[in-house]
C-alpha cells in the first residue's frame, strides 16, 4: 500500500487481513505483514487486534529488519558467517561518516569546508537509500560515477555557468562515491554491519539458497507491505 502519511496505510492492510481470513481458508500463520517501523507494526498489530481478536497474534507483523533477524536467527547454519559480525550504532555511524568528511576535506566540495558535518545525516541517509536499492558493488559504483562525471563534462559549453555548474555536480557525486565506498571498507575492516546490510544479507541468501526461498513461501501465501 503506497500513500502519503495519515491516509490511512494501516487501515486498509488490516482490513485486507480481516477479510483474507474471513473469505479464505488461510489461517492467520499463513499471512505477513511488513511495515518499515517498529512503531507501525505495533500499529498494525493493535488493527489487527481490534478487527479479528485473538488471530491477531498469529499473523506476523514486522519491521523489514525485525523479520530479517528473526530469519536468521532461525536459520544459524546459513547465516553462520553473519554471526561473528557485530552491529553499528548510530553513534558510531555518525563518528564514522564524520571521520570519513575529515579524510575528504580539505579539496572536498560534498560539504562546508565552514560546517563540515551539517550535512552527516543527509549523507548517511544517501547511503541507507543505495543499500536499499541495491547498490553494493563498488567498482560499478565507481564506474557509474566516471559515466555521469563525463556525461555531465559535454552537457553543456566549456566556459560557461552552466558547464561549471554541472562539473561541480560531477564532482559532488563522484565525492560521494568515494566516502560510500570507503564507508563499506570501514564497515568491514571492523567486521561491523549496518541494518540495510541486514537486508542485504538475507536478499542474498534468498537468492542462493532455494530451498529458504521455498521454505518462505510456502509458510506465507499473502504478503502484505505497508
Amino acid at each position: 500500500v503506497v500513500a502519503g502519511p495519515g491516509t490511512g496505510k494501516t487501515e486498509v492492510v488490516s482490513l485486507r487481513v480481516a477479510n483474507v481470513l474471513k473469505q479464505t481458508q488461510m489461517r492467520p500463520s499463513n499471512i505477513l505483514c511488513l511495515t518499515f517501523s517498529v512503531s507501525g507494526a505495533v500499529a498494525m498489530r493493535e488493527r489487527l487486534r481490534r478487527y479479528i481478536g485473538p488471530d491477531a497474534y498469529g499473523v506476523t507483523v514486522k519491521n523489514f529488519h525485525g523479520f530479517c533477524n528473526d530469519l536468521i536467527l532461525e536459520h544459524p547454519l546459513v547465516f553462520d558467517s553473519w554471526s561473528a559480525l557485530e552491529q553499528i550504532s548510530d553513534v558510531e555511524r555518525y563518528r564514522l561518516v564524520n571521520r570519513l568528511i575529515d579524510e575528504l576535506l580539505p579539496n572536498c566540495v560534498l560539504v562546508s569546508k565552514k560546517l563540515p558535518y551539517l550535512r552527516t545525516r543527509d549523507l548517511i541517509g544517501r547511503i541507507s537509500q543505495l543499500k536499499r536499492e541495491g547498490v553494493t558493488d563498488q567498482k560499478q559504483f565507481q564506474k557509474i560515477a566516471a559515466e555521469y562525471t563525463e556525461q555531465m563534462a559535454s552537457k553543456s559549453k566549456e566556459g560557461t555557468k552552466a558547464h561549471e555548474k554541472n562539473l561541480l555536480a560531477a564532482r559532488k557525486f563522484s565525492e560521494f562515491v568515494k566516502l560510500f565506498n570507503r564507508y563499506q571498507e570501514e564497515l568491514q575492516r571492523s567486521q561491523r554491519y549496518d541494518y540495510e546490510d541486514m537486508i542485504l544479507f538475507v536478499v542474498q541468501a534468498l537468492k542462493e539458497e532455494e530451498w529458504l526461498l521455498q521454505t518462505i513461501q510456502e509458510r506465507y501465501q499473502y504478503i502484505l507491505v505497508d
